[in-house]
């Protein structure tokens, strides 16, 4: 681990990382991500919610992320740990929908061959697949990684809307932004 990681002790477990108390704004053309700053951190991270219509194999891994995450306020890296378990939640929404319609693994398949089928049958269009692709790429890194990396809150909080967003797009849901979710259509 980086030398400047917060080194967890039974005395600091409970203190937050200092590196969470730091203010970072991400800067994109036309769009600022800034971290809020605790406990608005908190409200924001766990404001994404699955629709009801989401497997409850599927939502529970979304619910240890977004506990992952919220977590990382004491020990920073557990950004970057919720992000991954991110990855697998997806995952386990493009399998559970394939599988819904009638996907047979012949031998382990991972999340772009899964989305490719789903494509393939007309369940995710050429533009969702195309939007889904940095996913599968962050998802393939999280899960061979060649060290520890680090992520800002305020991407790991944008990661929590987006794949919340995709989940419930596969599997029938719809996100609000203001954290209720109504019935699937």
């Amino acid at each position: 681990m980086a030398s400047d990681t917060k080194k967890l002790t039974a005395e600091n477990w409970l203190d937050p990382d200092p590196a969470s108390l730091m203010s970072i704004t991400l800067r994109f053309p036309g769009r600022d991500m800034p971290s809020p700053p605790w406990p608005k951190r908190l409200e924001t991270i766990l404001r994404p919610r699955l629709s009801e219509s989401v497997p409850a194999e599927v939502a529970a891994l979304f619910e240890a992320a977004q506990a992952t995450m919220a977590y990382g306020y004491f020990f920073y890296p557990l950004h970057q740990v919720g992000a991954g378990h991110l990855y697998r939640a997806l995952e386990a929404a493009a399998t559970a929908r394939a599988r819904a319609l009638g996907f047979k693994e012949q031998k382990p398949a991972g999340l772009r061959r899964k989305l490719e089928w789903l494509v393939s049958r007309g369940a995710v269009t050429k533009a969702e697949f195309d939007k889904l692709m940095p996913l599968v790429t962050l998802r393939n890194e999280a899960s061979h990684p060649q060290s520890q990396s680090l992520i800002p809150p305020a991407l790991a909080i944008a990661l929590l809307d987006d794949v919340g967003d995709e989940i419930n797009r596969l599997l029938g849901g719809r996100a609000a932004a203001d954290g209720v979710v109504p019935p699937a259509r």
